[in-house]
């Protein structure tokens, strides 16, 4: 490694002793010249770091003290002994250090005199020569001091996985997020060790051990290699890497030095592009599918009406075209970005009962038990597209019998299901009926409808088995409330205190309490998504239901996507069940939530441009968590709503991430409260 030389101009020499003007006169010509009157003078430029030799011709002040002095701020800084004669007592007290050199001589003769040689042929040094010399050995370790504690740096703090292989391949050394990624001991060890088969000869060779070989073999660098990587739980990491021959002078190959970054967020992105490709294609078939019925009847009205001049005829064609019209409006809603849709809450027994008399039901049933208040979040035409859609597949699919096909709807804990006593899909394809062109003789566009408006919404559509063996549609995720029950029951106050951090952190951070209900936490943490969880968080644990709020005021913005928030989690420990809700540095409200053991993080940008201050709250009362969002702690928006597998008792609090290996995001919450809980009698 390279970096700027530490030596910054001329060299500076402090001189003393009671023939420091003769010495002073003998240094390098270039040499700045200080006299320090005493060891406290000496000690102030010490201290500055402007010295970068001492000499000293003999007490006052004792060479001994001087050594001392010296010694106390730099342990490498040159001392030269440079009496006006022989002083080997004196020499002698000075020789257990190394960075002191003994140079008896007449001080008067200059550089530029003629130097006497011995008649043994060894030329005497000059005290030019001996401080140069010194200066440039003392450079030199400043200089490699220098190198090696940056090297150490950036191995500690790079948000990067850095390393230096031999010509074996093996480690000798990585970088702190490098040597986190693999269990055990990284140096000695070379990737075939690491991520091989146990036995060598059986298995596919690691891919990067592969590369290692191809780069110490043909000295040639391997640029961007990427790699999947499939994390515990099932979500996948994207490593792009680059390596590069060392060599010396000759051009032999003695090791490589790696990097390796992870590229997930950028392949997410690239998928995401693919997937909105597909959607808008599927869109295309989506509205040509829905605004094909109503133009087929007004056109069918219409020409009715010019045969048989009957004015019902028009008017039936101008419903259709309401139809249309709505169905346009509709689909434009659908396709709008999410912070432009206009949702409401919407009473879903209502909207259910529109969608139900717009299907041709033939013999079928509808039985329905909701709660008559129960409201979703949605927008209501595209809702109502999704139970017509819905409705008519389990009309057209589950019928067959001589009394009709019955269709029951239910509410959830987390939305709302539609099921019938029809023959049923087969579980292997449960996941097929939602894609376009899926069909067992329908236009295999019905289901594919309806996983597009749940998409948009952010809910989640899945197929199971209904009570009878027919076919049970759930949309789940959604966000639910009963318009008229009443507000859950505040308890006694829970205090914080207990200092947790999860995941191997480089900096822990630490809770300070600023105030009533206030508190400034600073804390580390890669982040909390998908399969990485490293966070730091002030918590306490409570049994039974809790409600945690507070008014974010900051959260720094070391990365984007740094937060502050709050927790509730089975436990404060990688892989448990949890929710969190709270404010990323640049990228507004976020939700995250594991809803199984071991499973990954979900996360959803729910305000993308929520400002701040803002107030947050997490509610759990059982199983059910509920996460808001608000302005100003009156006016609460519900963000996210999930059923956890949450024991009995949970920890509960204020959760920071700075998203940054090696550095801690700080943030302020002011207005902290934490009850207890209990559901309205």
């Amino acid at each position: 490694m390279e970096v700027a030389s530490v030596r910054t101009g001329r060299p500076h020499v402090a001189v003393l002793g009671p023939d420091a003007a003769a010495a002073a006169r003998a240094l390098p010509e270039d040499a700045v010249v200080e006299r320090p009157a005493d060891l406290d003078e000496l000690d102030t430029g010490l201290v500055e770091g402007r010295v970068d030799c001492v000499v000293t011709t003999g007490g006052p002040p004792a060479p001994a003290a001087v050594l001392e002095r010296v010694r106390t701020t730099d342990a490498d800084l040159p001392i030269v002994f440079a009496p006006p004669e022989p002083a080997p007592t004196t020499a002698a007290t000075l020789a257990g250090d190394a960075s002191i050199r003994y140079l008896p001589r007449e001080l008067e003769q200059l550089p530029g005199d003629d130097v006497e040689v011995p008649d043994d042929g060894v030329e005497v040094p000059t005290l030019a020569t001996v401080v140069t010399e010194a200066v440039e050995t003392y450079d030199r370790r400043r200089q490699a001091a220098v190198e090696r504690g940056l090297f150490e740096t950036v191995m500690q703090l790079a948000p990067l996985a850095i390393y230096v292989k031999d010509a074996a391949g093996r480690h000798l050394a990585a970088s702190s997020l490098a040597a986190r990624a693999v269990e055990g001991q990284v140096v000695g060890r070379t990737d075939l060790d690491l991520f091989g088969p146990e036995d060598p000869t059986e298995g596919p060779v690691p891919p990067s051990y592969a590369d290692d070989v191809t780069v110490l073999a043909t000295g040639e660098d391997v640029e961007d290699t990427e790699e999947r990587v499939e994390l515990e739980g099932g979500a996948e990491l994207w490593l792009r890497t680059s390596k590069r021959p060392i060599t010396e002078d000759d051009g032999n190959v003695i090791g490589l030095l790696g990097v390796t970054h992870d590229v997930t967020p950028e392949k997410r992105q690239e998928q995401e592009l693919r997937r909105e490709s597909r959607r808008l294609e599927q869109f295309a078939s989506f509205a040509s599918h829905d605004l094909r019925n109503p133009l087929t009847v007004a056109k069918g009205n219409l020409e009715l009406a010019a045969e048989t001049g009957d004015p019902d005829h028009l008017e039936a064609a101008a419903e259709a075209i309401d139809r249309m019209e709505a169905l346009i409006d509709d689909l434009l809603e659908i396709a709008r970005p999410d912070e432009e849709r206009e949702e409401e809450w919407v009473a879903l027994e209502g909207v259910l009962e529109r969608a139900w008399a717009a299907v041709e039901t033939d013999d079928a049933t509808l039985d329905v038990d909701l709660p008559p208040d129960l409201e979703v979040r949605a927008t209501t035409g595209a809702l109502r597209q999704l139970l017509e859609n819905v409705l008519s597949n389990a009309v057209e699919h589950g019928g067959g019998r001589d009394d009709g096909v019955s269709i029951e709807v239910d509410a959830t804990e987390t939305g709302f299901s539609v099921a019938d006593d029809g023959p049923g899909i087969p579980e292997p394809d449960r996941e097929a009926v939602f894609e376009y062109g899926y069909t067992t003789g329908g236009s295999g566009i019905g289901l594919a409808i309806v996983a597009e408006i749940a998409e948009a919404h952010g809910w989640e559509p899945r197929i199971r088995e209904s009570a009878s063996g027919g076919t049970r549609l759930e949309i789940d995720r959604c966000l639910l409330r009963r318009a008229q029950a009443p507000d859950p029951v505040e308890g006694d106050p829970i205090d914080l205190g207990e200092w947790h951090t999860v995941g191997e952190l480089a900096v822990e951070g630490g809770a300070e309490r600023t105030g009533e209900g206030a508190w400034t936490i600073r804390g580390g943490g890669r982040s909390l998504w998908e399969g990485i969880e490293e966070y730091a968080a002030l918590l306490a644990g409570h049994d039974g239901g809790v409600r945690v709020e507070a008014r974010i005021t900051g959260v720094e913005s070391v990365h984007e996507y740094a937060k502050a928030g709050l927790l509730v989690a089975d436990a404060p420990e990688p892989g448990r069940p949890l929710a969190f809700c709270g404010k990323t540095a640049e990228h507004g409200t976020e939700a995250a939530w594991r809803d199984e053991g071991g499973g990954t993080v979900d996360t959803h940008q729910a305000e993308p441009d929520a400002a701040l201050p803002r107030y947050y709250r997490i509610d759990r009362l059982g199983d059910l968590v509920t996460m808001w969002a608000s302005a100003d702690g009156d006016d609460w928006r519900m963000v996210d709503r999930n059923a956890l597998p949450l024991s009995g008792s949970v920890a509960v609090g204020l959760l920071v991430c700075s998203h940054v290996v090696g550095e801690a995001s700080e943030a302020t919450f002011e207005d902290v409260r934490v009850v207890s809980l209990s559901a309205p009698e």
